[in-house]
């Protein structure tokens, strides 16, 4: 394990530096522009998002400037300046031209396509100075002006392991007081051609000092670390996903030295695995992550942590965010308490307070097959505002557990297979994910399109991979760790097969899952209900179930036939309203006769 020079629990000492330098350690709340009305709040309000208390939910209306595409991370400056950075490799900051309190302008700040870079992922601000972390290093781009867009940019810190797979890149990009960048590498053991890396920094936390110099692996054992947040105390933070020896979406406190338990081959003489403060069950795949000062009361919520959620991929409106309160322990230790903000904020990136203590919230949108850009400007901003006047609408309250035959639910999941590939909390690697709070994600309509369509829906490092060796043999299975010497396939029966590097001749990933389709064939309505029952799903609400129903149903008539009694009642409703169309243009017609 790498030594630190400073360990963490002492950049406390250094938050007067951190003034003169401009690099807060935490948002600085401070009156900037204009406070939106009322009235235009609720003009610009998004009613498809579901917030949990007095609050209002604005999708800024920017209609001026350059169009935002795929935001991956959003950023306040200390003059109350909102930066946003674009998957497509566009920085831009948000400006109000109109003076009603919402930002509705975007400015082209700077571009990293323009220095050949990709995949930008992660930013953060220092003074004039714009940091964006991309696929194969982390550059700087300076405003040394002060007009508002970036004059020249400079490599900031490049010496870390990089391919053209779409999960090398670089997250959580954080200064502590003293100026020293955090940042971290998600894991590369998804990729079946990783850069070689004999110091171990994939799938770690790094920090690197304020002049780009004296690289430092803080702790090891993470996964899909999107977001890295300190608090006022200098306690540095990460999120994580679920799958890789993780249980759950965690967020974990920064120990340094310490092991998270994700690809512990790759780091021998590891320490004891490190528990998570606290494992997020309001949300799935967690992303960004930020702190709310403790000056900003914010509906009560100063000091708290706010937890960024993708939600399950190939599902564009779903997403969430958390928020945890910590308490202090006698032994030092701290326990996160979770807590609903806001669902169904479909596929959001990153968070971040602004000046007027506002919560601001980036959202990625669509995106094409293989997590890259998509092929047009997509995706927003949206700004959550304490409303006092506004009250969480009815019926926020989860959707019940579906109740029959649980004892008979567990007998179809071991002979119809489930249980040969798939397990209930369990800490081994299977060949599918693990299905543990699978209810508290997908409602009882999804996951019976899971089952029945397999391919529409892959869980991000599940994806089937076709390995050719030079002897003409195909392996099929999926990555399960790999490393500039071997790469380690785990295929059906969960059965690992090390394969020489030097044997392959070529890797391909497939759009197909390694879940065969027709395994319920032979299953009647009451068996899927055990079924269900035994995974703890919940009831789909009376809307999500025609909205699947008739999506689904058209694209596979296996769904009506596992649900013959819903299939009759939707074909009922379809004419009905065909019906009422029907009539409705016969009666223009005869007025217009």
């Amino acid at each position: 394990m790498m030594s630190l020079t400073c360990p963490i629990d002492r950049i406390c000492r250094f938050r007067a530096l951190a003034v003169a330098l401009l690099i807060p350690a935490v948002p600085v709340i401070q009156a900037a522009a204009p406070i939106p009305s009322r009235a235009t709040i609720e003009k610009h309000e998004d009613p498809s998002v579901t917030l949990h208390g007095h609050y209002a939910v604005v999708r800024l209306p920017i209609t001026r400037g350059v169009p935002l595409w795929n935001p991956t991370a959003i950023k306040v400056a200390q003059d109350g300046t909102v930066f946003v950075l674009g998957f497509n490799g566009e920085v831009v900051r948000l400006s109000d031209s109109d003076g009603d309190g919402l930002e509705d302008t975007a400015t082209l700040f700077a571009d990293v396509k323009k220095d050949g870079l990709r995949l930008p992922t992660s930013m953060a601000l220092r003074g004039r100075e714009v940091f964006v972390g991309t696929a194969s290093e982390i550059r700087v781009y300076e405003d040394a002006d002060g007009d508002g867009v970036a004059e020249r940019s400079r490599t900031f810190f490049g010496a870390f392991p990089s391919t053209m797979h779409p999960f090398d890149l670089v997250f959580g990009m954080t200064f502590d007081p003293a100026g020293r960048l955090y940042f971290a590498l998600p894991t590369d053991s998804m990729n079946p051609e990783p850069a070689p890396d004999p110091k171990g920094l994939r799938g770690s936390l790094l920090r690197v000092e304020a002049d780009g110099t004296g690289l430092e692996r803080i702790a090891t054992g993470l996964r899909n670390p999107y977001g890295v947040a300190m608090n006022e105390a200098g306690e540095l933070y990460f999120s994580d996903n679920k799958g890789g020896g993780n249980l759950a979406e965690e967020i974990n406190k920064v120990v340094p030295g310490a092991f998270y338990g994700h690809n512990p081959d790759k780091f021998p003489n590891h320490p004891p695995e490190m528990p998570p403060a606290v494992r997020i069950h309001f949300g799935y795949g967690l992303v960004g992550i930020a702190f709310n000062p403790s000056t900003n009361d914010f509906g009560g919520t100063g000091g708290d942590l706010f937890v960024g959620s993708w939600g399950p991929d190939f599902r564009w409106k779903r997403g969430a965010i958390s928020r945890v309160r910590f308490h202090r322990q006698p032994d030092g230790s701290v326990k996160g308490e979770e807590y609903r903000f806001a669902h169904e904020v479909p596929k959001i990136c990153d968070l971040a307070f602004g000046a007027q203590g506002d919560l601001y919230v980036a959202q990625f949108g669509l995106e094409t097959i293989g997590h890259l850009p998509y092929h047009k400007p997509v995706g927003g901003v949206y700004r959550i505002i304490h409303a006092p006047w506004h009250s969480p609408p009815p019926g926020n309250a989860p959707h019940p557990y579906i109740e029959a035959d649980v004892a008979h639910g567990r007998q179809l999941f071991e002979s119809l297979g489930c249980a040969a590939c798939h397990s209930l909390g369990g800490k081994r690697e299977m060949l599918g994910p693990d299905l543990e709070g699978i209810g508290d994600m997908f409602n009882e309509e999804e996951v019976l399109k899971a089952i029945l369509m397999p391919s529409d829906g892959i869980k991000s490092g599940h994806e089937a991979v076709e390995v050719e060796l030079l002897d003409g043999e195909t392996v099929l299975g999926r990555v399960l760790r790999s490393d500039a010497q071997s790469l380690v396939m785990l295929q059906a029966g969960n059965m690992e097969r090390t394969i020489d590097r030097s044997q392959v001749r070529t890797n391909r990933m497939l759009m197909t899952s390694l879940m065969p389709s027709g395994l319920v064939d032979a299953c009647s309505p009451s068996d899927l209900d055990d079924l269900l029952a035994y995974l703890k799903v919940r009831r789909a609400g009376r809307w999500e179930r025609w909205q699947w129903q008739v999506e689904s149903g058209f694209r596979d008539w296996r769904f009506y036939t596992s649900r013959p009694k819903k299939a009759l009642i939707g074909a009922g409703v379809i004419a009905v309203v065909l019906g009422l169309i029907l009539g409705v243009w016969k009666w223009v017609k005869r007025r217009m006769a």
